[in-house]
């Protein structure tokens, strides 16, 4: 019965969207046409592959997710310093794609979710397996946040709210996404930019960059608002946040590692591919997060998008086995890779 309703919602969804596609414009961005915007909807440019309608509705049919525990427990790691000086570099995983990353004085948060849900609401939807590393209030001042894009395990309004009523950051996000943020509070400091804007502050030099993903928050907003990854430049090496992305043929790290790199650190995702045949147009595998490792030239970087929300099919553990296997195979030392515990640091060598 459930994959009956399953069914049903899926097939009323793309009929009903058509429908407010056809009769509305976008709400969220009015902008010149590009290499990645048609007026209307955002897409991934020299992508040749991507998820149809028909893959969902096989997934929906077929799936047979590996159950989760029902709760982790955290180990308690000392709290991170108010500030870091210098080229210093501390990153904290907090959970999912939330990473405090301190380095030049600045106190640097990216998607920040701190509710028990990934969801628009309270009681239904992805729960949180792993509390948060770090508790809200323990977070030192945070002085910028990075939102990737505005799926709801990335973009938390709730917890935006609670960190903007206490430190009033400057956040950053892809264009059409400070309206999802504004709905909140019309007068957070958004600062919303296209693939390639970048932003100084301070030391620091912010730029959003592509990456192969897609955004939405309902059933009409899909592609409405631009989705990214962060390229923090330092003077003693870049530090590269993916956010979400798939690998496709490598391209997207090949062409930011040409613009940007070599790269001090790197933030990459781990979890929530499978089944890779459905997963792989969004996420990563970790074999396909050593790959654009290798093809980023990065010194170290850690995982992410693993051991929150179950999001796919594959086991809890399974990111980390999957991990040590490509690492082993590129000959790669797991030094320089690392998957965090919530609430753990790592001091990043220069």
């Amino acid at each position: 019965m459930k994959k009956w309703i399953l069914l049903i919602i899926a097939i009323l969804i793309p009929v009903t969207g058509l429908v407010a596609y056809r009769v509305s414009s976008n709400p969220y961005y009015h902008g010149v046409h590009s290499d990645h915007f048609n007026g209307h909807e955002f897409y991934n440019p020299d992508v040749s592959s991507g998820k149809k309608f028909t893959h969902l509705l096989k997934w929906m049919w077929i799936r047979h997710p590996i159950k989760w525990p029902d709760s982790i427990p955290v180990k308690q790691y000392a709290k991170p310093p108010a500030r870091v000086a210098g080229s210093e570099l501390l990153v904290t995983f907090i959970g999912h794609d939330s990473i405090l990353i301190q380095t030049e004085g600045l106190n640097i948060l990216t998607d920040p979710i701190f509710t028990q849900r990934a969801s628009p609401v309270n009681w239904i939807g992805p729960k949180r397996v792993t509390p948060p590393g770090i508790h809200l209030q323990d977070l030192p001042k945070i002085d910028i946040i990075l939102i990737s894009h505005n799926h709801y395990d990335h973009l938390s309004l709730p917890s935006i709210k609670s960190i903007e009523k206490r430190d009033h950051p400057l956040i950053f996000s892809g264009l059409g996404v400070d309206k999802n943020i504004h709905s909140i509070n019309p007068s957070i400091p958004v600062d919303a930019l296209d693939w390639g804007q970048c932003r100084r502050l301070q030391k620091l030099k912010f730029c959003f960059v592509d990456v192969q993903h897609w955004s939405g928050r309902g059933i009409f907003d899909r592609f409405k608002t631009l989705w990214g990854g962060y390229v923090i430049e330092t003077t003693d090496g870049n530090i590269f946040f993916s956010g979400d992305t798939g690998y496709d043929t490598g391209k997207i790290f090949t062409n930011i590692e040409k613009q940007y790199g070599p790269f001090r650190f790197a933030m990459l995702p781990l979890g929530a591919y499978e089944p890779h045949w459905f997963m792989k147009f969004s996420h990563m595998d970790p074999a396909e997060s050593v790959k654009a490792f290798g093809l980023l030239h990065a010194q170290n970087a850690m995982g992410m998008h693993l051991h929150t929300f179950q999001l796919s099919d594959e086991a809890y553990d399974a990111p980390d086995k999957a991990l040590a296997k490509a690492l082993k195979e590129d000959k790669i030392k797991p030094e320089h890779f690392r998957i965090l515990q919530a609430g753990q640091s790592w001091q990043v060598p220069v």
